[in-house]
């Protein structure tokens, strides 16, 4: 018995150490490697969203005197309409339909190309549409809907045309355009701590296009796929120089 003790122990013993000492294959290796990059960029890409909901919930600090950021402009009711019986149902209804621009001076102008010069053109602004998906937000009412016209447009993206539906305001008149100084009294907490490491996450997961890659595939993201695009086929290609004269004679 003691005999056959021992051998059985010894068996044991040597696939212990065969198990221990087994050399992993070089498919394996690489296969390892893989995994340990995928977990490392997860639990960075985690890090980055838990960053950015603190940044994001970083609270406002009062600003003591307010400063002034250049000025905006936006829409306001007209003199004589809010004078009569509906001006209070005007001033109601701008507050849903309303835009505001900003700009650094109170002339609000953009360079565009006009006969190959560079000119300073108005910046158009107009009051805010309102799509079918919104009216449950907005809460308008069936007077308030009346002041709207129901339009369908053909949108054209590329080769693809759609069709946009919206409601838009059937008499803008009512409504003039005023220029006042854009006053801050409010702005976001800084933390430049977290501001330094999310940067530092963004170059690794986003500008580091092969990581940005391999986050996309694991994560299920989609990509910008242009479809229902005619391919552009070349009538020349794979041709010789001798059958391309051919098929013109």
């Amino acid at each position: 018995m003691g005999i056959l003790e021992d051998n059985i122990a010894m068996g044991e013993s040597s696939i212990y150490s065969k198990n221990q000492l087994r050399i992993r294959t070089k498919r394996r290796r690489k296969r390892t490697s893989i995994e340990a990059r995928d977990k490392k960029l997860i639990r960075l890409y985690k890090e980055e969203k838990e960053l950015r909901k603190r940044k994001y919930n970083l609270p406002m600090i009062d600003l003591s005197p307010p400063i002034q950021k250049g000025y905006k402009r936006f829409f306001v009711v007209r003199e004589d309409v809010k004078r009569s019986k509906m001006g209070s149902f005007y001033e109601n209804l701008l507050q849903k339909i309303n835009t505001f621009q900003y700009s650094s001076t109170k002339i609000f102008k953009k360079k565009a190309k006009r006969k190959g010069k560079k000119v300073l053109v108005d910046i158009e602004q107009k009051l805010s549409v309102i799509y079918p998906h919104e009216l449950k937000k907005l809460k308008l009412d069936e007077r308030q809907l009346n002041c709207f016209e129901y339009k369908i447009v053909l949108e054209v993206l590329g080769k693809t045309i759609r069709e946009k539906h919206f409601y838009e305001f059937k008499e803008p008149w009512r409504y003039v355009l005023r220029i006042r100084p854009n006053m801050i009294d409010k702005v976001k907490a800084f933390d430049s701590e977290l501001e330094q490491r999310i940067a530092e996450l963004d170059t690794i997961l986003y500008e580091n296009h092969k990581n940005n890659g391999r986050l996309i595939k694991m994560k299920g993201w989609s990509r910008y796929i242009y479809k229902n695009q005619e391919r552009c086929i070349n009538p020349l290609k794979n041709k010789s120089l001798n059958q391309i004269i051919k098929d013109f004679e």
